[in-house]
């Protein structure tokens, strides 16, 4: 998926690509198949369940907030309005 969004970027269809791994989660950017399905147990019932790193920015709470605003921060200094 990331190279096709290169793609269109160096052909102008789409703006600035920003990413941000998800420090822990196999899911964010696996490198390969097994990594994937690492993903997919770590974030599903019979592995972490909501408590998968997957869903950091997500969950309600401190820790969460805290995350979204370094996030936040981080895309209004790449461009992000």
């Amino acid at each position: 998926m990331m190279n096709k969004l290169q793609e269109y970027q160096e052909a102008v269809k789409i703006g600035k690509i920003i990413r941000e791994d998800i420090k822990g989660d196999h899911l964010s950017n696996p490198k390969n198949e097994v990594e994937f399905i690492q993903g997919g147990i770590q974030n599903s019932p019979i592995g972490d369940r909501d408590n998968g790193a997957h869903f950091d920015l997500a969950r309600p709470g401190k820790e969460a907030d805290k995350k979204i605003e370094q996030l936040g921060q981080k895309l209004k200094q790449n461009g992000i309005k």
